[in-house]
């Protein structure tokens, strides 16, 4: 959804653009308290980081699932 909302308003990553993002969705992503971050093109959240729900068979460890 992130990365949609860059295309749709013509920006560029940043932090600043992602924190104000997270201001109106953070809860969908984390509705506890973990702190939710964009890196490598992927939203994580430190308290799902073991967390592994993709039906995909995803290899890797500690991802939180693509959103």
């Amino acid at each position: 959804m992130y990365e949609t909302d860059l295309v749709i308003e013509d920006a560029t990553h940043s932090e600043a653009i992602f924190r104000t993002y997270l201001i109106g969705y953070g809860n969908e992503f984390c509705p506890e308290v973990g702190i939710v971050s964009y890196v490598d093109g992927e939203v994580h959240c430190s308290e799902h980081a073991g967390d592994k729900e993709s039906s995909e068979g995803d290899d890797e460890e500690g991802d939180f699932p693509f959103l």
